[in-house]
């Protein structure tokens, strides 16, 4: 993990505009659904939507795009997850 990276906690992420980017966020995985995928004009692409709980008890749904799909065995598990814009 970059030492330098920057964790918001759920608070602050809910107080974020739309299109703002989440540079980074920890807490527990409560939830891991299923992922999807397909192919379209843009080619491939997968959504996978997870449940994040932080420290305060507070829960964020969150969706994961253009990854590997996460196991169900990592609910549970305690997660820094980072986000970027673009390829």
């Amino acid at each position: 993990m970059k030492t330098n990276m920057r964790l918001l906690s759920i608070a602050q992420v809910r107080e974020m505009g739309p299109g703002e980017i989440v540079p980074g966020i920890r807490g527990t995985l409560c939830n891991i659904y299923q992922q999807n995928t397909g192919t379209n004009s843009n080619g491939a692409w997968s959504l996978q939507n997870v449940v994040l709980r932080d420290e305060t008890g507070a829960e964020i749904k969150l969706k994961l795009s253009g990854r590997d799909a996460l196991p169900n065995s990592l609910k549970g598990s305690e997660v820094v997850l980072t986000c970027h814009e673009g390829e």
